[in-house]
């Protein structure tokens, strides 16, 4: 690798040469075209003066065998009047003609003389044809005069017709000596290139910024080595530079070249029994090496990156430990980036093994994400309702509204594997909002029924406190289905309140003075618990279900009793989530809890059959 960049750099000395050249080339070039165009025009300015010539000694002619009829009592108007044609032309140009004005100094002067005596000349046969004046030794002498100046202008306009083609000689010489200078540089550079391929294949196989193989020569040696040897005996690493683009919006090429070529080198350095090396992508390098007895090589390579590669980027690690069978070095490559993937923006997790299981958890991230903007628009993500039970009445008096997503060919989707994929990239708002309105939905249904109106909860995520007035559209969706703002409960969970307090507690505020209900959702399963109450405008709290599951009903206090103590005192309701036994009810019963909420009662229901719930309730 080495020596391919030291062969590399000495080439770019002789590219700076080149690119000396390539200026001149371009300078010549620029000349060339001037010239050519600078020629065109005087080749199309001498084909005019040709007919200016022509048709100048039409003049002269013409006007000498006008006198002469006129002289002998023969009028001809049509000769006379073409005469008067061409002097116009030759004067101010003429399309008809195809004439153009020259720009000669002398031939201007000698044909404005030509046309004065020939605008005698007419006076005088005017005269003549009217008062049968016998003037006809004036004409004699005006006609031997026009044909003087006529002859002249002439010859001006055979000179200056020699005086372009002399220039455009000149011009060709020109254009000859650019085209051979541009001939001799592109055979230099014809020739260096031959030269440059010839002197080492390396040039096409090898990246020139990093001095390894190319993507596909890569596949193309490492499957070679396996082909060759025991495949058993090695194993395929891929690194991966994380936020790499992020890298190159921020500094110059030149310096994100320079960090590559740094961190090539630690790999190199530090990869053992390395076979063959190459880069996949602009961020992306794999190595082919030789199986260790251990993976304590990694542990040291990391420990060399991390104290060596100095830049604000992190380094991910797939490894590929079983080569077999024929899977070729392009799919192994593939499975490996697929794993890294698993571990992209997971601070402190910079390695991972290929396995299946990690592939399959891929395969259904990409089917996600691929899936999801079709499921929203195909109406596939589905509102279920989980009945909340009154402890004081028996009865339902809520429900919590929960989203499934019931693919046509996957079927039920669990939603712990795509909701955190909806709140890591942003879709979970476009997500709720679609619950949101198929709840508003359901409300405005049972009303039109007049089936009881009992309040529905709504999860709100943590990205959609950062939509702009969201407060607004959730007061416009409610009001434009015409509910009453106490029906529509809004869930917030504490995580979602951890990352950013002030900002969800403003907005927690507003949807409350908006007669929204507030419930803290997931209660007890984070750090902040206490000190949220302190910051939220709540209505109630609900109690996560790892309290009432790791309660011990023998003790006299717990952490459940506790935190339904500390919502008493703070006047909200209190809601127990995950209740699955009895034992569980009348625990929470004698405690004061409000509302169960689990699979004791109930499962939650698609819409038919919560309402078919309600009924036989």
């Amino acid at each position: 690798m080495n020596e391919f960049l030291s062969l590399l750099k000495a080439a770019e000395r002789k590219d700076s040469a080149k690119k000396a050249e390539r200026y001149v080339l371009a300078a010549v070039m620029a000349i060339l075209v001037g010239l050519v165009v600078i020629m065109m025009i005087d080749i199309s300015r001498l084909q005019g003066t040709a007919r200016v010539v022509n048709y100048a000694g039409i003049m002269r002619g013409g006007t000498q065998r006008l006198v002469k009829l006129e002289m002998n009592g023969f009028t001809n108007q049509v000769l006379e009047d073409r005469i008067d044609k061409i002097v116009l032309g030759l004067r101010d140009g003429s399309k008809e003609m195809n004439l153009i004005p020259l720009d000669d100094e002398a031939y201007q002067r000698n044909l404005d003389d030509t046309i004065t005596i020939w605008n005698s000349i007419r006076a005088k046969i005017a005269d003549f044809r009217l008062d049968r004046i016998d003037n006809r030794e004036e004409l004699l002498f005006l006609s031997e005069d026009h044909f003087t100046a006529a002859d002249k202008t002439v010859s001006l306009a055979e000179e200056y017709s020699q005086r372009l083609a002399g220039r455009i000689e000149k011009l060709e010489y020109g254009i000859d000596a650019c085209l051979i200078i541009i001939a001799v540089m592109f055979l230099r550079q014809l020739m260096h290139i031959i030269f440059v391929i010839g002197r080492n294949k390396d040039f096409r196989e090898r990246d020139t910024v990093c001095g390894v193989y190319k993507r596909d020569y890569f596949y193309e040696h490492a499957d070679n080595v396996l082909e060759e040897n025991d495949k058993s005996l090695y194993t395929v690493l891929c690194i991966y530079v994380e936020h790499f683009k992020v890298m190159n919006e921020r500094y110059s090429a030149q310096k994100c070249n320079t960090m590559l070529r740094e961190l090539v080198d630690i790999l190199y350095k530090h990869v053992p029994d390395c076979a063959v090396h190459g880069r996949l992508a602009a961020d992306t390098f794999a190595f082919l090496v030789k199986k260790q007895t251990d993976d304590s090589w990694l542990n040291k390579l990391q420990e060399a990156v991390e104290q060596d590669f100095c830049y604000p980027v992190s380094v991910k690690y797939g490894v590929y430990d079983e080569i077999a069978g024929n899977l070729s070095m392009s799919k192994m490559c593939d499975r490996i980036m697929m794993s890294v993937e698993s571990i992209q923006n997971h601070y402190g997790s910079n390695l991972v093994h290929y396995d299946e299981k990690v592939i399959e958890q891929a395969r259904k991230r990409h089917f996600i994400l691929e899936n999801m903007e079709a499921a929203l628009a195909g109406r596939q993500f589905k509102p279920y309702f989980q009945p909340k039970h009154s402890l004081h009445t028996d009865r339902t008096e809520g429900a919590e509204v929960l989203v499934r997503w019931i693919h046509p060919q996957q079927g039920f989707m669990n939603p712990g594997e795509f909701i955190p994929l909806f709140e890591e990239n942003g879709f979970v708002t476009q997500m709720d909002f679609y619950i949101w309105e198929e709840a508003c939905k359901a409300l405005r249904s049972w009303k039109e029924e007049g089936l009881p109106a009992i309040p529905l909860s709504v999860n709100m995520s943590r990205k959609n406190f950062d939509v702009p007035g969201i407060v607004e559209k959730i007061e416009a969706l409610v009001d434009t289905y015409e509910l009453e703002h106490g029906l529509f409960h809004i869930e917030v969970t504490e995580s979602a309140v951890s990352e950013d307090p002030g900002s969800v507690a403003k907005i927690v505020r507003e949807l409350h003075d908006a007669g929204f209900v507030i419930e803290l959702d997931d209660f007890g399963s984070g750090y902040s618990s206490i000190a949220t109450l302190n910051e939220l405008t709540l209505d109630v709290l609900k109690l996560d279900m790892s309290l009432v599951r790791k309660d011990d009903p023998t003790a006299e206090n717990s952490a459940l009793k506790f935190a339904v103590m500390m919502g008493k005192m703070l006047g909200l309701k209190l809601v127990a989530e995950g209740v699955e036994t009895e034992e569980q009810v009348e625990r929470l019963r004698g405690m004061g809890c409000d509302y169960i909420q689990g699979f004791y009662y109930c499962r939650p229901l698609p819409q038919a059959e919560f309402e078919a719930y309600l009924q036989k309730e």
